[in-house]
């Protein structure tokens, strides 16, 4: 079988503020993809494609600390940087208000009715 050794789909980026911040799905997956046995796919889904909008990162103050949360399109531009395939469902990007042509560098919008065809190329699909 050629393709990939996982196919990750992600729902949910953003899943809590501070407490998070240095353990992000996204930032999990740059670390399970340098130990993979070839590059990884990842599909975001659902109201995670709003992490493929490109723009600063989200700044913010616990009391008078200032506290930087994590930079979605960051991860996203490592992943790319490292060889990951990255796919946003066009459906979803429309429902969320994110234009599918604007996705930040290496993303790719797919129809969600292709999705089967990546799953079928990769060995595994894991749901994050």
């Amino acid at each position: 079988m050629t393709g990939h050794p996982a196919l990750v789909v992600v729902e949910r980026v953003h899943r809590g503020g501070v407490e998070t911040a240095f353990a992000t799905v996204l930032h999990v997956l740059r670390g399970l993809h340098d130990r993979l046995d070839g590059p990884l796919a990842v599909v975001l889904r659902g109201a995670a494609v709003t992490a493929a909008l490109p723009g600063a990162p989200v700044r913010a103050t616990v009391g008078r600390v200032p506290v930087a949360l994590p930079d979605p399109a960051a991860d996203l531009a490592a992943l790319h940087a490292a060889g990951a395939a990255l796919h946003a469902v066009t459906e979803d990007c429309v429902r969320h208000g994110v234009d599918p042509a604007g996705l930040v560098p290496g993303v790719v919008a797919v129809p969600a009715a292709d999705l089967p065809d990546l799953w079928d190329r990769a060995r595994r699909v894991w749901f994050l």
